[in-house]
């Protein structure tokens, strides 16, 4: 498969290209869609976690695809949650925060990545607050020994 995709990307040099279809591929675990609508490419990460984890382990790949789309002209926004936290290809931009935390080629949105890290953690406090409610429910009701009445 990643042969294939191999192929793909490096086949693109030879001019401008319209994709028309949707890819996904499995990297590190984490899966990486590009899809395209009215021609226009979009790279959605499935969590802010796997899109580091990406970043961190499949360099070679990155770089391929990043040239691929430099090659052909096209610019991909990356998005994760509905949230834009990077762009690729063509007219990215690379900044310092780019060559911070990311792999130098690509424009990483730092709004973007912080609103995104907000609400993954957000989504997590809101699972265990009600576990964590419940909890310190029943430690007040075994302290205050009515459950201890009511059973007799």
């Amino acid at each position: 498969m990643f042969k294939t995709i191999d192929t793909l990307l490096t086949g693109v040099a030879s001019g401008p290209m319209e994709t028309v279809a949707n890819l996904v591929v499995a990297l590190d675990g984490a899966q990486l869609k590009l899809t395209s609508i009215t021609g226009k490419v979009r790279i959605v990460v499935e969590s802010l976690r796997a899109a580091i984890r990406i970043v961190r382990t499949e360099q070679q790949t990155l770089l391929k695809l990043d040239q691929a789309l430099s090659a052909s002209g096209i610019t991909a926004p990356v998005y994760v949650a509905g949230t834009r936290i990077a762009l690729l290809g063509a007219h990215a931009e690379p900044g310092w925060l780019s060559r911070r935390i990311a792999d130098g080629r690509t424009e990483v949105d730092g709004w973007g990545v912080v609103k995104t890290a907000l609400r993954g953690l957000r989504r997590r406090a809101t699972r265990l607050r009600p576990l964590r409610c419940k909890r310190r429910i029943q430690a007040r009701w075994s302290e205050s020994g009515l459950e201890s009445r009511l059973r007799r």
